[in-house]
């Protein structure tokens, strides 16, 4: 069984995300990555490729000055870091998604 980090697409799953994730960790990675450049601009992405239809930024996010996206556990709210100023030194847990499996008889 293969997931990607997760994916959130609506206020439902991001309330399931945040009944799932404990507090004892404020800050929990999502799958959003800001790809693009200077010239061409950033955008939001997910890293398992669906749509960037839904968000619940707690403060500005700004795809210009950060591209990886967490969720705080407390608030369920996201916000943006900068992947270089973060160094991804610490370790911060995540939650997977997974495709449902097909059941063929």
């Amino acid at each position: 069984m293969s997931g990607n980090q997760i994916s959130i697409h609506s206020a439902f799953e991001n309330a399931l995300v945040k009944s799932i994730i404990t507090t004892n960790q404020t800050y929990w990675w999502l799958g959003g990555l800001a790809l693009g450049d200077e010239t061409t601009g950033f955008v939001w992405k997910w890293i398992d490729g669906s749509p960037y239809n839904y968000n619940n930024y707690g403060v500005s996010v700004s795809a210009f000055l950060s591209d990886v996206l967490r969720i705080n556990a407390n608030t369920g709210k996201w916000d943006d870091v900068y992947r270089i100023d973060s160094g991804f030194d610490y370790a911060l847990p995540f939650v997977c998604k997974t495709r449902p499996i097909e059941y063929h008889q």
